[in-house]
């Protein structure tokens, strides 16, 4: 008989449990699992817990670098891109490369924060992002909303800022049209 589990419940005691053929089964896998974990993180069987809360920690920690970096170099590509654009107030379009959309909405939102511009930012899958400053005077919502659904694709949001996308074929044509409308504005 193995006890997997026990619990309270109502004023009594719940007990899981496996015996006979099920509790080997049960014993040999877990025990295979421990021992191929163990050998795989170089500890004695014994040693996982200790070994698997070091891990966890060392994966915080390079969780924590990694995005200390990421905006880091965000912060640089906004800046760059800033200095490219042109116009009053500036006017940033792209299609970025080894980007997430998380991404892509990060760094327009610093490039707005950054200084007077509106941003038009997408991804190669056709995922778009227009983010604009306060006091600039285009609809973000609006004016990505009117776009990508011409383009048969979907969008929409805030005055401020808004998110939407289009089959990745039609990429080019939404930024183009964007980059127009928005040099218009």
């Amino acid at each position: 008989i193995a006890m997997r589990r026990w619990e309270r419940f109502k004023g009594g005691v719940r007990i899981e449990f496996f015996c006979g053929q099920r509790a080997l089964r049960e014993h040999r896998w877990k025990n295979a699992m421990v021992l191929d974990l163990a050998a795989e993180l170089s500890v004695k069987d014994r040693e996982m817990a200790d070994a698997v809360r070091r891990v966890r920690e060392q994966l915080r920690d390079t969780a924590q670098t990694l995005t200390l970096y990421r905006d880091r170099v965000l912060d640089d590509e906004a800046r760059r891109l800033l200095t490219e654009a042109t116009g009053t107030p500036k006017v940033v379009t792209g299609i970025l490369q080894d980007h997430s959309i998380n991404d892509v909405a990060q760094l327009a939102g610093k490039i707005v924060a950054a200084e007077r511009s509106v941003a038009a930012l997408a991804t190669p899958d056709g995922k778009i992002v227009l983010a604009r400053s306060g006091g600039v005077d285009v609809e973000a919502g609006r004016v990505l909303r009117e776009i990508v659904e011409s383009l048969g694709g979907r969008g929409g949001g805030r005055s401020d800022f808004a998110q939407g996308a289009v089959p990745a074929e039609r990429l080019a044509a939404a930024v183009a049209a964007l980059q127009q409308a928005l040099t218009r504005a």
